[in-house]
């Protein structure tokens, strides 16, 4: 879902890459604010009397929000294959080769 992704390219971006860097100056135009929003949007959108709960057919919310939130990896799990050198190392080459 886009706030996952959204979440690990933040985090990833903050956490790998220099902040003197110039691609992580190009990220930040497009992950400014979104761990601040993803953390608003948890109290409007997925509490359990939140807008998801009311709109959506689920007859225990709490549950299955708890079951997606369970199937979803973390922003680290999800950038595993470039913050680890021996797994970078078994992507195809042409992930390896890529300028960024």
């Amino acid at each position: 879902s886009h706030y996952s992704a959204g979440a690990a390219l933040a985090v990833a971006t903050r956490e790998l890459v220099p902040g003197s860097h110039p691609f992580r100056n190009f990220l930040t135009i497009f992950t400014f604010g979104t761990i601040a929003v993803n953390y608003v949007s948890l109290s409007i959108l997925q509490d359990k009397d939140g807008m998801l709960a009311r709109t959506t057919a689920f007859l225990d919310f709490p549950a299955a929000n708890g079951v997606v939130a369970a199937s979803l990896s973390t922003p680290r799990e999800t950038i595993k294959h470039f913050s680890d050198h021996t797994m970078f190392a078994a992507l195809p080459d042409l992930l390896q080769s890529a300028p960024y």
